[in-house]
């Protein structure tokens, strides 16, 4: 019998997969996955209305939406009457107004650096370690450096004047080119740009709080309702899960420890959803190409863990209890199987299966996964091929 041309298809992906499957860790191979590329990573966790990314050496400008990665470098603008939030990790957050540019200076574990070139910035910093991270914020002719948690505004208008605000029990040093203090809760702090005491600070009481002020304690108290802080199910290393709950439910299994379930009305309106099918890939440097759900939960789900199907639905696994060390931020953790035509196919890594991109990966004399027919014919739900299907295809090959 001649094989049709989607069998043919068919055999070409099992082969594919079968001579390029990732390893699996055995019993007494279960050292943490290391990574040469560990830069850090915030996300777009909110955004009402247009915003623009530009990522350190383009020129170009982007189009941004939840769940988008950003690093060290990248600029992101709004439009009028847009907002967006940046969230850096578990408890630090970063909002824009409209109309505002804010470039990523430095994002690292040691600290964080801001520019603002424009518009009003909010900052909520709810995890500052003092003496041992920094957090600071350059504006035009003007410089803010965070000294302990708290909540902090940055207004610079179109002509360049800086007013630096602090709430929330922060503290902060204000510089300039001529002057040096500190600015405590409560107060506020305008730049002298003009006549001969330009440079110099006007002190002032915090003014009463603005439609600015009052979404950003908006979009606090959602966070307090809905954010749970909560290091049960993985380890402290995972973040963007606090929101998970909202979306789904925690389970535990003998088999993989702490799985969550999306509840089946967080995914109902993508028709037959699976994991890592509805978004799109960015490329984001240094990682490369990473993958964008749709989902507004699907930040730590996509980034970290792994998936699985367990009793006939799709579950996410922190797999925190796999790892000695500390979980790992990565662009996608999918193995891709081979491309033909106009078609790229990926599928979910196991639970087993090491990150082709890790340095683990490349051990020796690591086992061959046994192929899942199951998993492949579900990461092709579209095909009408059947799992039986799959299966002779492996046997002709294998034969």
């Amino acid at each position: 019998m001649r094989p049709t041309r989607r069998l043919l298809s068919l055999l070409s992906l099992v082969a594919f997969l079968l001579l390029n499957q990732p390893t699996l860790a055995s019993d007494s191979e279960d050292d943490p996955e290391e990574y040469e590329v560990t830069a850090r990573v915030a996300r777009i966790s909110h955004l009402k209305g247009t915003a623009n990314l530009r990522r350190d050496g383009d020129t170009e400008w982007e189009p941004a939406a939840i769940n988008f990665p950003l690093v060290e470098g990248d600029t992101v603008a709004t439009a009028r009457e847009s907002q967006i939030e940046i969230q850096l990790d578990a408890r630090n957050f970063i909002r824009l107004s409209a109309e505002s540019a804010l470039k990523i200076v430095t994002l690292r574990e040691e600290g964080v650096a801001l520019s603002i070139v424009s518009g009003t910035v909010s900052l909520r910093l709810a995890a500052l370690e003092e003496g041992r991270q920094f957090f600071e914020v350059d504006a035009p002719k003007a410089t803010l450096a965070a000294e302990r948690t708290g909540l902090y505004r940055v207004d610079v208008s179109p002509r360049g004047l800086v007013k630096v605000t602090v709430r929330g029990g922060g503290r902060a040093r204000i510089y300039s080119e001529t002057s040096g203090f500190t600015l405590r809760e409560g107060r506020a702090a305008e730049l002298l740009t003009g006549g001969e005491n330009a440079g110099d600070w006007n002190l002032l009481a915090a003014g009463a709080p603005d439609l600015w002020d009052v979404w950003v304690e908006e979009r606090e108290q959602y966070l307090a309702q809905h954010q749970r802080f909560d290091t049960q199910y993985h380890d402290p290393y995972v973040w963007g899960s606090e929101d998970l709950d909202s979306y789904g439910a925690w389970n535990y299994t003998t088999d993989y420890g702490w799985l969550w379930r999306p509840h089946a009305s967080s995914i109902s309106g993508y028709q037959e959803w699976a994991p890592y099918r509805f978004g799109n890939w960015v490329w984001c440097p240094p990682y490369g190409w990473t993958w964008v759900g749709y989902e507004p939960w699907g930040w730590a789900p996509y980034h970290y863990g792994r998936w699985v199907y367990y009793n006939n639905h799709w579950a996410w696994c922190p797999r925190s209890s796999y790892y000695r060390q500390r979980s790992w931020w990565r662009p996608a953790l999918v193995a891709f199987n081979i491309s033909f035509g106009d078609n790229i196919y990926w599928y979910p890594l196991s639970y087993h299966h090491r990150d082709p991109h890790a340095r683990s990966r490349h051990r020796e004399h690591s086992p061959r996964i046994r192929p899942d027919y199951h998993s492949l014919w579900r990461s092709h739900p579209g095909s009408a091929l059947s799992v039986e299907a799959c299966k002779l295809a492996v046997s002709l090959i294998v034969v």
